[in-house]
């Protein structure tokens, strides 16, 4: 009886035959490899997972067997009418001795028992995991040599630090830089520009007999993912920044020929995030990102309107144009690309991308050129930015700090540099800048 019973619960066979426990097939044998030692290491755990799940259940049927010899029958239960026994029309009952009806109690029971066994065995769905927030680790040196100088003139010399890069205080952090040189041979100044909030590396010095300064500035940068879209963070930009970013600058107008774009396509949305979707796919279906004859690559508005090409600044410029016209504040951001697949590596040239600020929320980034350049991924660059960059400034029309004696810089990220009160051309300048990247210690990049 107990073993019929057990098989009843279990659908098992017994680990035993003849009182002798029968041995496992799976026991250890020497020599194995690592991998089939894990392996065999799993089945032996398996193995007396079972077992345990095989006693706890023999010691359920030892527990039924006892209360189904208790269980009171009515006495109308040996008879065939089963709706009778399901309305219990009578109330005699005696200890019964219908073999049959504890029997069918006790394989109900048994059943019950061995589904709930069953539901236990499998595994229970995960609940959703939260990806964490990417983010990427890396040096990146920041490198040049000012050559074929006269020695002895006295040099002026300004660099972009990525120290500061959104210089939103309330804003999302998507960047952080942590300088590592040592001592160097000019003593370095730091000062913040008062219309953005760039910070601003600064030295003079002697020309040396060779003609040449070399500066070698490194820092370990972690970039953040961004996603603007799912962050319900309330932001407020200050009214004197909002009025910074609202205005025009030498380049990028507000209002006259960037309008057209407007005018030519659908009805221009009033709320600000749809209006920054409009535009973000206006300038992207009216624009294509190239990089021949003259005049691409400075971020002049009228000359993207005649031409409808050009590079990332290009790209950029129109959409504040557009987005200022209509009453929204954007912020123009300059820095360099960090590819993806690449561990490593030498960078030719600065990318550059923007932001926008709609009332109540965080800003929403955009890049609008990489885009164009990858279609079938278009959507990823609205209101999201990767860690495939590093970011060195924002605005325009930049007035650095000490003062330069030249122009207002159309945009800083490359070093600037003076010699009587003169700009040092851009050939005298040799850029070498690189990255090595580090461990990655949450999620992975794009």
């Amino acid at each position: 009886m107990q073993e019929k019973t057990f098989l009843l619960a279990t659908g098992e066979p017994p680990t035993s035959v003849g009182g002798e426990k029968t041995q496992c097939a799976s026991s250890a044998l020497p020599g194995l490899k690592p991998g089939a030692r894990q392996s065999e290491k799993k089945r032996r755990l398996s193995h007396q997972s079972a077992n345990r799940r095989r006693q706890f259940l023999r010691e359920i049927n030892s527990v039924l067997e006892s209360i189904v010899a208790c269980v009171p029958i009515p006495e109308y239960a040996c008879h065939n009418e089963h709706t009778r026994f399901l309305g219990f029309p009578q109330t005699r009952y005696h200890t019964g001795k219908e073999p049959a009806v504890r029997v069918w109690l006790a394989c109900l029971l048994a059943g019950s028992m061995a589904c709930v066994a069953r539901a236990e065995e499998r595994p229970r769905p995960s609940s959703p995991k939260v990806r964490p927030p990417q983010q990427r680790q890396f040096i990146f040196h920041y490198s040049f040599v000012i050559k074929d100088l006269k020695p002895g003139t006295h040099l002026r010399v300004w660099i972009p630090s990525p120290r500061r890069p959104l210089c939103l205080r309330g804003a999302p952090v998507d960047q952080q830089a942590e300088p590592l040189w040592g001592k160097l041979p000019f003593a370095l100044s730091r000062a913040r520009e008062p219309k953005y909030g760039n910070e601003i590396l600064y030295f003079q010095t002697t020309v040396p007999a060779s003609g040449q300064v070399e500066v070698d500035l490194p820092y370990r940068i972690t970039r953040y993912e961004v996603n603007a879209l799912d962050n319900t963070r309330r932001f407020t930009l200050g009214k004197e920044y909002r009025r910074v970013l609202l205005a025009p600058s030498r380049l990028v107008p507000v209002g006259g020929k960037p309008l057209l774009f407007l005018a030519s396509g659908d009805p221009v949305p009033r709320e600000p995030m749809r209006l920054g979707r409009h535009v973000f796919e206006l300038v992207r279906q009216a624009l294509s990102y190239r990089k021949t004859g003259r005049g691409w690559g400075r971020g002049d508005v009228l000359w993207v309107c005649d031409s409808r090409y050009g590079n990332c600044s290009d790209f950029h410029s129109l959409f504040l144009s557009l987005m200022r016209s209509q009453g929204v504040p954007a912020l123009f951001q300059i820095g360099f690309p960090i590819p993806a697949e690449k561990p490593q590596g030498r960078l030719s040239g600065y990318h550059c991308w923007a932001w926008f600020f709609p009332p109540g929320r965080v800003p929403v980034p955009v890049d609008i050129s990489e885009a164009d350049k990858h279609p079938q991924r278009a959507a990823e660059h609205f209101g999201r930015l990767g860690t495939d960059r590093v970011a060195f400034s924002v605005g325009r029309d930049l007035v650095l700090v000490p003062r330069q004696q030249g122009e207002p810089l159309n945009f800083f990220i490359y070093p600037y540099a003076e010699i009587g009160g003169q700009p040092v051309a851009p050939e005298h300048f040799q850029w070498r800048f690189r990255y090595r990247e580090l461990a990655r210690p949450l999620g992975t990049i794009r």
